[in-house]
């Protein structure tokens, strides 16, 4: 069976929103640096350091996600199923809302606003799938590492 390969985590396909939490928090750590001594309020690093903290939590966390499921899907550290499309809700629009799906009653939910470290944008208008697609999915924790549709 061919199968055409719709998604597979990269280097390249991780949300924008991860490059710029980590370009935040390496400016916000290279300010800190070299205004530390030259500033007289410290009322500045006290607002600056908080927030920067949970963008540099958030930015990290994110990248680990991918990180590591990059390597995962190289070496092979993944759950695969295969089988018909059921149950397929697409997103509201190809920028909101949650869409889900099930194959052999495994459920996979994702959405542009969620940083899960794979699949996270619609599929709704690729060509192929829809109810009945058969579909083959490496996945780990939930987390759609690559998919792929039969032809």
């Amino acid at each position: 069976m061919n199968y055409n390969v719709i998604y597979s985590v990269n280097y390249f396909n991780m949300p924008i929103i991860v490059y710029i939490t980590l370009v935040i928090t390496i400016s916000i750590v290279v300010f800190l640096i070299r205004k530390h001594k030259d500033i007289e309020n410290r009322n500045i690093i006290r607002g600056v350091i908080p927030p920067g903290v949970l963008v540099g939590i958030f930015a990290i966390a994110s990248l680990y996600s991918y990180l590591n499921n990059i390597h995962s899907l190289k070496n092979g550290n993944y759950n695969v199923i295969e089988g018909k499309v059921e149950s397929f809700s697409p997103a509201a629009s190809s920028y909101k809302g949650i869409e889900s799906f099930q194959v052999d009653s495994k459920t996979f939910e994702y959405s542009n606003s969620s940083i899960n470290g794979g699949l996270n944008h619609s599929v709704f208008n690729i060509e192929g799938m829809k109810n009945g697609s058969m579909v083959r999915i490496c996945y780990r924790n939930d987390a759609i590492l690559r998919l792929e549709v039969r032809k």
